[in-house]
């Protein structure tokens, strides 16, 4: 049973989860953070409590960004003056963490996902990425990281190669190494319950990348992932397993940016799913 402090800060976690304004990456890293300070029984330590000062912070903001959403009357100014303080808070956050000194592997991990939440939140995901696979390295091992990290190195993979400027071909054959980059991310946290969330977004990503073949695939697995779970575990979670292909791509919060008229004429027919066995590019690592 989870003392009066696991619990309060259990608490904490679920308000933020249920609050309909908090994005699922982020509420995912502070789950991850949390599970990492109750194993360790890290909350006391100085990380620990900067963690739980981040949640309360998070809490608080978005509770605050609620009640504004619900005025009758909406003011922008007052959203903007809210969000500026948000960011100030946020880049003082960082220089907190900075100075912090991990005293064990786990304790390093957790000061690497609230970095990689404070900068997800400032719009730095590169390095946000940088700091999920630090956290990876010093040993989480949670399927709820590999899905942060892959999510994450999708969203660079955008940014970086289609959203700046026109695709060239060229640009869209790195564009489909990185997206590979991103499932191999949520290839490594297959094996447990998380299965069906794990190949529903490989799918999503192979999707976006043009292997349509192979993201069918996926979602065939994330579906068979999802009846084992029922099977063992009840019906409390669902994706649906009615639900057509299409239709699940048009639920993501961006597929893909990409217009195929802008690339080279037939694609897919040169490219075979093939996992690189390393490039240069940053996004490659």
């Amino acid at each position: 049973m989870a003392s009066f402090e696991e619990q309060e800060l259990l608490d904490r976690l679920s308000d933020l989860q249920e609050l309909p304004t908090v994005e699922w990456v982020s509420a995912t890293l502070y789950e991850i953070g949390v599970n990492e300070l109750l194993e360790t029984n890290g909350a006391r330590d100085r990380i620990g409590r900067v963690f739980c000062q981040l949640l309360d912070a998070e809490l608080e903001y978005h509770g605050q960004l609620a009640s504004l959403l619900e005025r009758d009357e909406f003011r922008p100014r007052l959203l903007a003056d809210l969000n500026r303080s948000r960011v100030a808070q946020l880049k003082r956050d960082l220089k907190r963490l900075a100075a912090t000194s991990p005293r064990s592997l786990s304790l390093l991990g957790v000061r690497e996902i609230a970095l990689a939440q404070c900068h997800w939140s400032l719009g730095h995901t590169k390095r946000a990425v940088e700091h999920l696979e630090a956290a990876a390295a010093s040993g989480v091992a949670s399927p709820l990281l590999w899905l942060a990290l892959g999510y994450a190195r999708y969203e660079q993979a955008v940014q970086h190669f289609v959203l700046p400027r026109k695709p060239s071909p060229t640009a869209w054959t790195r564009f489909q190494q990185a997206c590979l980059n991103a499932v191999r991310c949520f290839q490594a946290g297959l094996g447990g319950e998380l299965d069906p969330q794990l190949y529903w977004w490989m799918g999503t990503v192979l999707a976006a990348a043009g292997f349509e073949k192979d993201a069918l695939e996926a979602f065939e697995k994330a579906h068979t992932a999802e009846e084992e779970w029922i099977r063992n575990h009840g019906d409390d979670y669902s994706l649906d397993a009615d639900t057509p292909y299409a239709d699940l791509l048009d639920d993501l919060p961006r597929i893909t940016v990409l217009d195929e008229d802008l690339l080279f004429e037939d694609p897919y027919e040169s490219l075979d799913l093939e996992w690189p066995d390393g490039d240069d590019d940053e996004l490659s690592q």
